[in-house]
């Protein structure tokens, strides 16, 4: 199921050109590689230029962890994604929970939160 939605939901990203030509990740033909190309080429024009290049390097593994679900869902309306998908989705993320199991022992459920409210459906 998550294939499909993922799928469902890429293609009317790109049918619309709402993500940026110079994102790479989750893209069809696109990855880590073809960024790394990307940014490569960048910095070996400006350095043929004789400018300058400043990097920032930011680390956002475990980065869907920390999204608000609301917010995400609310960024998924601005961006025209269809009323089934973001139903289906809202029933999927909302009251969410989680718990630890080691070695056969099980903490007790938390839920999972999510930060601001946007979600008027």
């Amino acid at each position: 199921m998550e294939h499909i939605l993922v799928s469902h939901i890429s293609k009317h990203l790109d049918r619309h050109g709402i993500l940026n030509d110079s994102q790479h990740g989750f893209r069809q033909a696109r990855s880590c590689e073809t960024q790394l190309i990307a940014f490569i080429d960048d910095l070996a024009k400006e350095m043929q230029g004789g400018g300058q290049t400043d990097v920032i390097v930011m680390d956002f593994s475990k980065a869907f962890d920390k999204v608000p679900h609301d917010g995400l869902l609310c960024k998924l309306l601005k961006c025209g994604i269809d009323d089934i998908t973001l139903q289906w989705l809202k029933s999927f993320l909302e009251k969410r929970r989680q718990s630890v199991v080691l070695e056969g022992e099980h903490s007790h459920s938390v839920p999972v939160t999510s930060g601001d409210q946007c979600w008027d459906r």
